[in-house]
C-alpha cells in the first residue's frame, strides 16, 4: 500500500516541492502512528461512502465502516470485522477517528466503553481491553458537528484541494488531516451517564426510552428536540429529501419556522429539576431545558453566552465553563425568537444552574434530543452524572472551551 501511495505522490504537485520538504513527509509517513477510521457511510449524503475509499490509501490507515460495529454489543458483530477491529485497537499508540456527526461521535465513544471497560449491567467483561483508551480524532461530514467546532476539527470537512493554495500539504486536505490526526496535542473531554427510568403511566408511546446511555455533547427537553425528532421522522420515512447536508439544513429552518409561528407549551409545569440534590425553580417562559457539556449546539450557537454577564433573575455565581471541568451548564431557552436572538449574539440563554449531579422528573411526555438523536420520552426519572474523561486530538483550527492541554 506504502508503494502505491508514494508512486501517486511522486507524480502529484507535491513532487515539486522543496527537496527538504519531500523527505520529511515521506520519513513521516514511514513513521507514522496507526489510526483507526471509523466511517459513518450515511452521514454528509455519499461523502462517508467516498472517505471509506479514499482513506484507505494512507498506509497503517485502518478503515471501518460503522455500521458494521453496531451489533459489538449484543455480540451481533461479524467475527472477521471484530478480530481485524481488536487487533488494531491492540497496536501500540494507535488514534481513533469517528468520521460523521455528533451522533457517530457519541456512538464511538460508547463503543469505546463496552471494549475498554465491559458491560456495567453485566458481570462478565468479554473484552475489556486491558490498556488506555486511546485518544479521538473527529472528521466532520455530520450534519451536527458541534464537537469537532469545539476542538479544533471546524463544523465540516472538504475534501476538495484548494487552486488558490500553491502549500504542499494543502494540495491534499485528507493528507492534511491524517497529518493533524498523528501530530494533534492531546485534551479531555467529559463523558456523562444519563439514566432514564420509566415511571407508571396509562399511555404508551414507541421510542421512549429506557436504562443507560452515554452523554457527550448535550441534552434537551422542548421545542430544539421537537425539531429534531420531526426531521429524524422524515430522514426515516423519505430519505431521498435528505441525502445531502444542504437539504438538511433547509429543512431543519423549515421546521423551524413552523416552530416560530406555531410554538409548543412551555415546559417548566412538567419538569422537577435538582442539581446536586438541591431543588432549582425554572423559569416558567421557557420552552426548553438543556443541558451542556460542550458549547455549540444548532450550527455553532453558545446558548450559555460564555463572554456575556448573568441578568438579575439568572445564575450568577459559576466556574468558567470547559470541556473537562466535570460541570453541566443548564439553561434554558424561550422559543424560536429567543433562539434567534442567540444566534445574532444578542442574548443568551437563561442560566439556570451549573452542577455535578442533574435529577429531572418528567410528569408528561416531551420531545428530547440526546447528541442529535430525538425521541418522544414518557413519564420518567432521569439521572445525569460523571462517567469518565475521554481523551480527544486536538484539531489545527480554533477551540472552544479548550483550557489545559493533557501531556500527549
Amino acid at each position: 500500500m506504502f508503494a502505491t501511495f508514494q508512486d501517486k505522490f511522486a507524480n502529484s504537485a507535491l513532487a515539486r516541492s522543496p527537496k527538504g520538504e519531500m523527505e520529511r513527509l515521506l520519513k513521516f509517513q514511514e513513521e507514522e502512528t496507526p489510526i483507526c477510521v471509523i466511517v459513518n457511510c450515511s452521514s454528509g449524503g455519499k461523502k462517508g461512502e467516498r472517505l471509506l475509499a479514499s482513506l484507505s490509501r494512507f498506509s497503517h490507515c485502518y478503515m471501518f465502516n460503522v455500521q458494521e460495529l453496531w451489533g459489538i454489543e449484543k455480540g451481533e458483530c461479524r467475527s472477521d470485522v471484530m478480530d481485524k477491529f481488536l487487533e488494531v485497537l491492540n497496536m501500540d499508540r494507535v488514534r481513533i477517528v469517528a468520521a460523521g456527526g455528533d451522533g457517530t461521535v457519541a456512538f464511538v465513544c460508547s463503543l469505546l466503553d463496552f471494549l475498554y471497560f465491559g458491560n456495567p449491567d453485566s458481570e462478565e467483561d468479554q473484552y475489556a481491553l486491558k490498556k488506555p483508551v486511546p485518544p479521538l480524532a473527529i472528521l466532520p461530514i455530520g450534519v451536527g458537528n458541534e464537537l469537532s467546532r469545539c476542538i479544533g476539527w471546524s463544523s465540516g470537512f472538504d475534501s476538495t484541494p484548494s487552486p488558490l493554495c500553491c502549500t504542499p500539504s494543502y494540495q491534499d486536505p485528507e493528507w492534511d488531516f491524517i497529518r493533524n490526526v498523528r501530530t494533534g496535542e492531546l485534551s479531555s473531554l467529559d463523558l456523562w451517564q444519563i439514566n432514564f427510568e420509566p415511571t407508571f403511566c396509562p399511555y404508551y408511546t414507541s421510542g421512549s426510552r429506557s436504562g443507560r446511555y452515554s452523554m457527550l455533547c448535550f441534552f434537551s427537553l422542548g421545542f430544539d428536540a421537537n425539531i429534531s425528532h420531526k426531521f429524524q421522522l422524515l430522514r426515516e420515512t423519505t430519505p431521498s429529501w435528505t441525502s445531502s447536508v444542504a437539504a438538511n439544513k433547509w429543512w431543519y429552518t423549515y421546521y423551524g419556522m413552523r416552530e416560530l409561528f406555531q410554538p409548543m407549551d412551555t415546559v417548566a409545569p412538567y419538569i422537577t429539576l435538582r442539581v446536586d440534590g438541591d431543588l432549582v425553580k425554572l423559569p416558567p417562559s421557557i420552552r426548553t431545558l438543556q443541558f451542556f457539556n460542550i458549547h455549540s449546539s444548532a450550527d455553532g450557537v453558545d446558548f450559555f453566552g460564555i463572554t456575556k454577564r448573568s441578568t438579575s433573575k439568572e445564575l450568577r455565581n459559576y466556574e468558567q465553563p470547559c470541556l473537562h471541568d466535570g460541570l453541566l451548564e443548564v439553561v434554558g431557552t424561550e422559543g424560536v425568537h429567543h433562539l434567534l436572538a442567540i444566534r445574532s449574539r444578542l442574548s443568551h440563554s437563561r442560566r439556570i444552574a451549573q452542577g455535578k449531579e442533574i435529577t429531572i422528573s418528567l410528569t408528561h411526555p416531551l420531545p428530547i434530543q440526546l447528541d442529535g438523536e430525538a425521541w418522544i420520552q414518557q413519564p420518567s426519572t432521569i439521572s445525569i452524572s460523571f462517567r469518565r474523561n475521554v481523551s480527544v486530538v486536538l484539531g489545527s483550527g480554533d477551540t472552544r472551551g479548550v483550557v489545559q492541554l493533557a501531556e500527549s
